[in-house]
């Protein structure tokens, strides 16, 4: 049985190579995952980004339609659509006629 030793001398190799092979399997796996999540996350940047572009329009045309109604210009014209008149002139009321005014009441 001059054969029988021989397997014997190769089961610390036969194991390192499972070792190997099961480190190489698991880095490939990892490695896969990794490029997964890393591809993933890409896509949701681009559709933040695209979003970020969005709101970035809308906030320019907001600001700008903000400036329209703010001038004086714009609100006169709205008023007069409403029916609303430029006085001539100032009304003043002065403190005797008010007090007077709430008395006869």
């Amino acid at each position: 049985m001059p054969n029988s030793d021989s397997p014997k001398k190769f089961e610390p190799l036969n194991h390192l190579l499972a070792l190997v092979f099961t480190l190489v399997f698991l880095l490939a796996i990892g490695n896969i995952v990794g490029t997964n999540s890393l591809a993933t996350q890409g896509v949701v940047l681009d559709d933040i980004l695209s979003q970020t572009q969005t709101i970035t329009k809308e906030n320019q045309i907001a600001a700008v339609e903000i400036g329209k109604i703010n001038n004086l210009g714009y609100l006169e014209k709205a008023a007069s659509a409403l029916g609303f008149h430029r006085v001539r002139s100032n009304l003043i009321i002065t403190a005797p006629e008010a007090v007077a005014a709430v008395i006869q009441r």
